[in-house]
């Protein structure tokens, strides 16, 4: 997780959550007393919300709105990967 969080704070697109921090080690306090060792990204806000939420509250998409997120999300997938 290390190598991706170190990845990803170089990327400087619109379209890609810019990293605010990168916990290496810490540790999970779960509701039953358990523990558990997690490392952990801290990303900015998506402006809109999480895209599953959306999906979530919006029933059936229209072609307007499917247009628009899948150019964001193809743009930021082509300036990772080229």
């Amino acid at each position: 997780m290390y190598k991706e969080a170190k990845l990803q704070t170089a990327l400087k697109h619109q379209n890609v959550l810019k990293i605010s921090a990168f916990i290496k080690r810490s540790t999970w306090h779960e509701a039953n007393g358990l523990e558990s060792k997690v490392g952990a990204i801290v990303s900015e806000l998506a402006p809109r919300g999480p895209m599953f939420d959306i999906l979530q509250g919006t029933g059936p998409l229209d072609q307007k709105f499917t247009r628009y997120y899948a150019q964001q999300l193809i743009q930021a997938v082509h300036y990772i990967h080229c």
